[in-house]
C-alpha cells in the first residue's frame, strides 16, 4: 500500500506542506519515480526526509545578505563618526574656560583667583587640545580599510535546528576631510558568507560578492551625524543531502544571485560631561533590500527544488546610550562602551513558495525562520588617533535577546592620511 505522507509527517512547519505536495503529486508522470522512491523508505525515516525536502536554503540566502548588510552598516555608518574622534569632544576644555570667566569676571578678583583663573585657563587649552587630536581629521585625503568578521546561529522553524554563519568583509576605499568636522568618501568591499546547515541530513550557503558605497560624517558641535548607501552584488552556491531511496543519498545543488540595497543614518549626542566620562545618545535607521534571482536546483532529479524570485527586506531603527572614557588628558586614544535597543519595523516574513522540478506548477511553503523584532545590542572597543595622520577603530558588538537569533562581530579600521 501507498504511504500517505502526510499521515506521517506529524505537524511540523517543514514537514507538513512538503508531504501535502507529494500526496497530490501522486498520479503525476513526471513524480512517479521519485516518489516510489520515498515509498520504500521506513515510515520512522520519513519525518526527516520531509524535513530535508523543504529547500530552507533559500532562508540562508536572506541570512547572509542581511548579516553581510549589517556589517557595512557598521562599517560605512558610525565608523565615519569613529574615525573622526566622535568619542571625544571638548567639553572638558569648555568647561575649564567658563570657570576662568567667571573668576576673572569677578568685580574684585582676589590674587588667588587670578592665579586659578590662569591655571583654569592653562588647562582648557590643554583638553582643547586633546578634544582637537581626537576629534578632528587632517584636512585632505585619506586612505581607509576596514575588516569585520561576525558570526550568527538562526534557528529554524519547528526548533528542526539551525544555521550557523560566518561571515566576513574587507573595505578599502578614499575619502576627503575638510579639517573642520566633516568627511565624505567612497569605499568597495568584498563581501563572503558562509552558511551551515545544523539539521536534517546537512547542507551549506556559501555567498561572495562585491559593493560599492558612499558615505559622510560631519560634526557640529556636540553633535555628529552620518548617512551612507551602497548597492551589493552577490552570488550564492547551495548544496542540500537528500535521502530519496532506501541507502541512497542526492545532493542538490543550487546557483543564483541578488543584488542588494541599503542606506542609512545615525547620530550622536552629547548629553552629559564629568571629568574624564563623556554620556552621549546615538541611534540610527538602517534599510537593506535583497532582490534573489529564481533558480532551479540539479542533482536531486525530480525532487530538485525550484525556487522564485524574491524580495526581502529589513527597516532596522536602533537608540541607545554611549559611554567614552578618556583615560589622560593627553591620551587621544578614546575606549568606549555602547547599548541600544534594536527594532525591526519590517513584518516581512522570510518564507517563500518552491516546488519539485517533477512538477514545477505545484508550489508548496518553505517557511522561514521567526525572528523577534526587538533586542539588545552591545559594543564595546576604542577609537581614535596614533598619529597626525593615522585614525584608528576597535570594536566587539553582539545582540542579546533577540527571539531566533545570535549575532556577534568583531571590527577594525584605519585611516591613514596623505
Amino acid at each position: 500500500d501507498a504511504l500517505l505522507f502526510a499521515a506521517l509527517a506529524g505537524s511540523g512547519p517543514v514537514q507538513t506542506p512538503v508531504a501535502g505536495a507529494l500526496d497530490s503529486l501522486g498520479g503525476n508522470p513526471g513524480m512517479a519515480a521519485a516518489i516510489n522512491g520515498l515509498q520504500l523508505l521506513d515510515p520512522s525515516q520519513i519525518p526527516a526526509v520531509l524535513e530535508a525536502l523543504n529547500p530552507t536554503r533559500a532562508n540562508a540566502q536572506a541570512i547572509a545578505g542581511f548579516a553581510l548588510g549589517d556589517i557595512l552598516r557598521e562599517q560605512l555608518g558610525r565608523r565615519g563618526h569613529d574615525l573622526l574622534g566622535g568619542s571625544a569632544g571638548a567639553g572638558d576644555g569648555m568647561a575649564q574656560m567658563s570657570l576662568a570667566g567667571a573668576q576673572l569676571a569677578s568685580s574684585d578678583p582676589t590674587a588667588e583667583m587670578l592665579a586659578s583663573a590662569a591655571a583654569a585657563a592653562a588647562a582648557a587649552e590643554g583638553a582643547d587640545e586633546a578634544a582637537k587630536a581626537a576629534a578632528s581629521l587632517p584636512n585632505g585625503y585619506g586612505l581607509h580599510f576596514a575588516g569585520d568578521f561576525a558570526w550568527t546561529k538562526t534557528d529554524q522553524p519547528g526548533a528542526i535546528g539551525e544555521d550557523e554563519a560566518d561571515v566576513q568583509a574587507l573595505t578599502g576605499g578614499l575619502d576627503y576631510s575638510d579639517g573642520k568636522g566633516s568627511v565624505m568618501g567612497a569605499a568597495l568591499s568584498y563581501l563572503t558568507a558562509e552558511v551551515d546547515q545544523i539539521y536534517g541530513f546537512g547542507g551549506q550557503t556559501e555567498s561572495d560578492g562585491l559593493a560599492i558605497s558612499a558615505f559622510g560624517a560631519t560634526r557640529m558641535g556636540k553633535i555628529t551625524a552620518d548617512i551612507y548607501g551602497s548597492v551589493g552584488w552577490l552570488s550564492y552556491d547551495t548544496t542540500r543531502r537528500l535521502l530519496v531511496a532506501p541507502a541512497t543519498f542526492a545532493t542538490a545543488t543550487g546557483v543564483t544571485d541578488s543584488v542588494q540595497a541599503q542606506a542609512g543614518a545615525n547620530f550622536s549626542a552629547e548629553l552629559a560631561s564629568h571629568s574624564s566620562l563623556r554620556l552621549s545618545a546615538i541611534g540610527g535607521l538602517h534599510y537593506i533590500g535583497l532582490n534573489i534571482d529564481g533558480y532551479t536546483e540539479t542533482g536531486a532529479g525530480a525532487l530538485s527544488a525550484v525556487l522564485p524570485d524574491r524580495e526581502v527586506e529589513s527597516l532596522k531603527g536602533l537608540l541607545g546610550a554611549q559611554i567614552a572614557l578618556r583615560i589622560s588628558s593627553n591620551d587621544s586614544i578614546v575606549p568606549f562602551l555602547r547599548v541600544q535597543w534594536a527594532h525591526e519595523f519590517s513584518d516581512d516574513g522570510l518564507a517563500t513558495s518552491a516546488a519539485f522540478s517533477g512538477a514545477p506548477t505545484v508550489s508548496f511553503t518553505s517557511p522561514g525562520p521567526e525572528l523577534g523584532e526587538d533586542w539588545a545590542t552591545l559594543g564595546a572597543g576604542f577609537s581614535g588617533r596614533l598619529s597626525p595622520r593615522t585614525n584608528i577603530y576597535l570594536r566587539y558588538q553582539g545582540d542579546f535577546g533577540r527571539d531566533g537569533q545570535d549575532n556577534h562581530g568583531v571590527s577594525a579600521a584605519a585611516r591613514f592620511a596623505f
